[in-house]
């Protein structure tokens, strides 16, 4: 946790204040309690992984209003990477995140229209 706190104090503009436990989906976590660009953010670490759980935005209060989880990582070239992270806010969205996806190469040549859609980076298929 000590490392976590020298890393976090290198970044630029980011100043830890304090560090806690807490529990998160059950299990207890680390958290780490920062100022970033004069906001305060909280950063849940698993007490065994020492992986991000959940980090959460704090309003001048002190209350949460935004947060984003992290779980199911997997070893991806040697680095533990989550593949779902979930942010709530006033609504709550699911994404999972994918390696080595196939994609549309002609996006590199020309970009797609905001009109063309969220998934206008994949490649079209022909039947």
């Amino acid at each position: 946790l000590r490392l976590v706190v020298r890393v976090l104090k290198e970044l630029d503009k980011t100043i830890p204040i304090n560090f806690t436990t807490e529990k998160v989906r059950g299990k207890l976590t680390d958290v780490v309690k920062t100022i970033i660009n004069d906001k305060p953010v909280n950063f849940f670490f698993d007490k065994e992984t020492h992986l991000v759980v959940k980090i959460a935005y704090l309003n001048d209060k002190g209350k949460p209003y935004s947060f984003v989880t992290f779980s199911d990582y997997v070893l991806v070239d040697g680095i533990q990477i989550p593949t779902k992270v979930g942010y709530e806010s006033n609504s709550k969205i699911l994404i999972n995140i994918k390696f080595n996806v196939d994609y549309d190469k002609t996006l590199f040549e020309t970009p797609p229209t905001v009109a063309a859609g969220p998934d206008a980076w994949k490649p079209k298929i022909k039947f």
